[in-house]
């Protein structure tokens, strides 16, 4: 991510919690941050602003966007664990597919909560027609 930036998510970090907004703390960041992804690092000083009412340090933005990166790689696992097993399995019900991943032991909760998502989702759809 560029200079230009990383002074638009200061920018809106200091709406929040009125830091002072300098060229050096741009540069500062920058130095720290810049290797993030924008959007990434957006997405994680809004999560962090709704989590917690602790100051934003540069470590909380790197730490939320591996989360982020973490959360997007569990749910594309899970997607070709699905496509693997419409192969082997046609006709497969996906709501069910869906709701036994979600209570699996063997994936990370955060699997497991977008799984039921995902159950919940096909099931509404189902009602609803």
């Amino acid at each position: 991510m560029n200079q230009t930036e990383v002074g638009k998510i200061l920018t809106y970090v200091s709406a929040v919690d009125n830091r002072k907004l300098t060229k050096e703390s741009v540069l500062a960041w920058h130095q720290i941050i810049g290797d993030l992804v924008f959007e990434d690092a957006m997405e994680a000083v809004v999560r962090h602003f709704k989590e917690s009412a602790g100051w934003l340090m540069p470590v909380h933005v790197v730490d939320g966007v591996k989360r982020i990166h973490y959360e997007r790689s569990r749910v594309d696992w899970a997607h070709r664990q699905l496509a693997e097993a419409r192969e082997t399995h046609p006709g497969l019900d996906e709501w069910r597919w869906w709701t036994k991943l979600a209570r699996e032991d063997g994936v990370s909760a955060f699997t497991r909560e977008y799984a039921q998502r995902q159950a919940d989702g096909l099931e509404r759809k189902a009602i609803n027609g």
